[in-house]
Parts: structure tokens; sequence; C-alpha cells
């Protein structure tokens, strides 16, 4: 018995029951060659991801099989999200997002958000996204940014956390202020065609 009867089909029998096909020999065949070759720590993991995503009492395909036997063994060998490279597990933050978003704010929107007091929202949706915001999306940018600059003021009651949420906003405002200096002077300057 190898490791794809013993572990995989044996914890599959036990939860889902006999699968439903007319050929079980040709099914159980098909899974073996597409999850054979795997350490049996990895097809435990790999089931054990199974089962925690069924939501019926029916075999997984042999695509979801494989799917979760490849995740099993990304995290076995480390390269599970928590143990990348920061840049690779949260691409919104490094520089080369950075730098888009510079690029993307030197517009006529982004001369529209200096103009307006908005240029760090924008510049925020422009790295997490790389995209300009839609109408709707501004709007919210807009009213985020006046809700920051009344906190930060002490013009919003916040509760409990006002100090907290106070000294965050003044945060915004200082990053704010900062692209404003670095940014402001090429973005007033552009020339924006008609």
């Amino acid at each position: 018995m190898n490791s794809v009867q013993s572990i995989v089909f044996r914890r599959f029998l036990s939860v889902f029951g006999e699968p439903k096909t007319a050929n079980p020999e040709a099914m159980f065949e098909e899974y073996e060659r597409a999850l054979s070759g795997n350490k049996d720590e990895v097809l435990h993991r790999a089931v054990d991801m199974l089962f925690k995503k069924s939501k019926f009492r029916s075999w997984p395909t042999i695509g979801e099989c494989v799917d979760a036997v490849r995740a099993a063994a990304a995290i076995k060998s480390g390269q599970n999200k928590a143990e990348r490279p920061f840049e690779e597990r949260y691409p919104e933050w490094s520089t080369q997002a950075f730098d888009v978003a510079d690029r993307m704010v030197k517009c006529a929107l982004g001369k529209q958000a200096l103009n307006e007091g908005w240029l760090l929202g924008l510049h925020e949706f422009c790295r997490r996204e790389r995209r300009y915001p839609g109408p709707a999306e501004q709007r919210n940018i807009i009213r985020q940014t006046r809700v920051i600059d009344d906190c930060a003021a002490g013009k919003a009651d916040s509760g409990v956390m006002h100090q907290s949420l106070q000294k965050l906003a003044q945060s915004f405002v200082v990053r704010r202020n900062e692209l404003v200096e670095r940014l402001g002077p090429e973005i007033k300057n552009l020339e924006i065609a008609a």
C-alpha cells in the first residue's frame, strides 16, 4: 500500500465514504497518478486543508487535491506567506509600488488632489490598486481626507479613543505634508494638455 492509498484514500473513505463513480478502480488510479511522489507529511497536511474547506460529503476533485498538495508543500518548504520577504508578502508596500504611485499622481487628477488637499489619499489609492480611482472612489478618498483633517484638528469626538485617533490622524497629516513637499512642486508645474 503506497502513501496515497494509506493516507489520502483511507482518510477520504472515513470522512466522505465510497466515491460516487461507476469505476472506482480507475478513479483511484487517477488520484494516485496525480498525487504520488509526495511525502507523507505533505499528504496529511493537504488532506487536513481539504477537510477544512469541504462543505459537502463528496470526494474533492483531483484538481482540488493537487492544489492542496502544492499549498501544503509550499508551507512545508517555508514558502508560506509569513516566511517570504516583506515586499513579496505586501507588494503594495514595495519601493516599486511607491515609485508607480509617485508617477501616477503627476497628472491632472494629481494636480486637483494637491489643490484640494487629498493628494495623500490619491497616492495611497494608486499605490495599493495601481490604477486611478473612479468618481465614487474619488469622493470616498475626499470624504476620508476630511474626516482625518477633522480628527487631527480635534473637531471629531471619537469617545474613549479620541486622543489615540487624533494622534493617528495627525501622523497622516504629517505624511501628507511630506508628500506634498516632495512631489508638490513637480505636480504644480505640470503642463496639462487639453
